[in-house]
């Protein structure tokens, strides 16, 4: 069972108020709400778990004045622990899952929509990310069914639950129960739309907003682009092709080709990676490098369109965000992404101006044995320069920036922030918490941040689908 059934039983047993619950357990009502419908869950090891445990016995011994069905501290701490998936899937939405559980399991299009009722195609669309089902509980019971008898008649228990987390059936001792398919089906219907937020993960999103709140980001306000008619034509530089291999071989391409178009006097970059960070892209000594490359072309007057991979975990989001807000707030550099579930099987790098370009190719896990191939054959760069446009042609713009001290920008936030107004109700994160920032958070639709201890004043509409529904269950 999930964390929530879990929790959700052993408050049901001892017979208090959600408020007594709470109270016994030194929680917010509201905190503990949040436990039992599964829009939030503690770490395993957190003094949360603890407390619920110690409170939940505590009450339980009140209710139960003769002890004999009391419930034991040790023994419900350790049914919670139990109950508690490692798995960091904040943010991945019912598309994302469905298509994941689908694809590990071979259930292919057809059966799911027999089972479903609906056409082989909606199944697909679904999978994509591209439509969402109108009526979620109708469709999702015979969905969760098919898994659930798939998993278990294939003997997939195991793959499954290295996916969800732990579900409960083993429990029993024997997977082929009779009330094994629905007890599964059940934990998997939770899985697909539960979207758990665990105590780290808002954490670090606390921690990031902290970061913002302190920041002084003047410097990059007041970046000193060069105008159209300052910039000189890019220079066509010595042809070359080069492959790269190994660890320091993907530091050393992505410099290169940083530096080549920097002083090639590039005036336009689209690139994109949804490879998982690596251990080189959290060096420090790498990462100051790879800054110094972006800042070059930026000072030179490039503008940097770059594609960001959603599907990475919040930590690493956050990682990223921290990395490329500063660059944001230039203005030349403009943030997409692309919807819908994609590719887990290659992960690829691509990087294209009009001078050269950079393209990696690996399987997923084992980037460290990809390649990069490093060229500037106008062949070449025209082919990759082609590539790029049409993966950007279908594209979402991620983030948007707009400066207090531009006019046209401030009207256009005032005009974005009365639409989402009338359109549904924002909530303020963290009022008394921040000094010098403003964060609203649009459930399921974008989270708007305020920087107001800036020189210029900067509001910055966040349309990122991890962050904002992690912004949305915090408080």
């Amino acid at each position: 069972m999930s964390f929530a059934t879990t929790l959700d039983a052993f408050c049901n047993q001892v017979e208090f108020t959600n408020r007594d619950i709470a109270a016994a357990c030194g929680l917010s009502a509201s905190a503990l709400s949040r436990y039992r419908n599964g829009n939030r869950v503690p770490e395993p090891a957190s003094g949360a778990v603890d407390n619920l445990a110690a409170g939940l016995a505590e009450l339980s011994r009140i209710s139960h004045a003769t002890g004999a069905d009391a419930l034991q501290e040790d023994d419900v701490k350790a049914a919670l622990r139990a109950s508690i998936t490692e798995k960091r899937l904040v943010g991945m939405d019912f598309n994302m899952r469905f298509d994941m559980v689908m694809h590990l399991l071979g259930i292919r299009n057809a059966r799911m929509a027999e089972a479903a009722g609906v056409d082989p195609s909606y199944i697909s669309r679904i999978r994509k990310g591209e439509r969402k089902p109108a009526h979620m509980e109708p469709f999702l019971e015979p969905c969760a069914r098919l898994i659930a008898n798939v998993c278990l008649e294939e003997d997939k228990l195991e793959e499954l639950e290295d996916l969800i987390g732990p579900t409960g059936i083993r429990e029993g001792g024997d997977p082929n129960d009779a009330d094994a398919p629905s007890t599964l089906a059940e934990t998997v219907a939770v899985w697909l739309i539960g979207d758990r937020i665990f105590e780290a993960d808002i954490g670090r999103m606390e921690r990031f907003f902290a970061w913002l709140d302190t920041t002084d980001f003047a410097e990059w306000l007041a970046f000193p682009a060069q105008s159209a008619n300052e910039l000189q034509p890019p220079e066509l530089p010595e042809s070359v092709a080069r492959f790269y291999y190994g660890t320091d071989g993907m530091r050393n391409a992505e410099i290169d080709f940083l530096n080549a178009a920097a002083d090639t006097h590039a005036r336009h970059m689209v690139f994109s990676t949804d490879m998982p960070l690596l251990e080189m892209q959290l060096d420090r000594q790498f990462l100051s490098r790879y800054r110094r490359g972006i800042v070059r072309l930026l000072e030179a007057g490039c503008h940097v369109n770059i594609i960001h991979n959603v599907e990475r975990p919040l930590d690493e989001v956050i990682r990223v965000m921290r990395l490329w807000i500063p660059l944001y707030l230039t203005g030349q550099v403009t943030p997409y992404y692309l919807k819908g579930v994609h590719n887990r099987l290659f992960c690829h790098v691509n990087y294209a101006c009009e001078t050269c370009a950079l393209a990696s190719e690996a399987v997923m896990g084992h980037q460290e044995d990809g390649r990069y191939f490093f060229t500037t054959r106008p062949a070449d760069v025209a082919y990759y320069r082609k590539k790029m446009g049409f993966v950007l042609d279908r594209t979402t713009t991620l983030l948007n920036v707009f400066r207090e001290s531009e006019p046209a920008q401030a009207e256009a936030f005032r005009r974005i922030e009365a639409s989402w107004r009338e359109r549904a109700t924002g909530r303020v994160i963290g009022a008394e918490r921040y000094e010098n920032l403003r964060v609203v958070s649009y459930a399921g639709d974008c989270t708007m941040i305020s920087l107001l201890n800036q020189v210029t004043p900067v509001h910055i509409v966040v349309r990122h689908p991890k962050i904002n529904y992690a912004v949305a269950h915090m408080e």
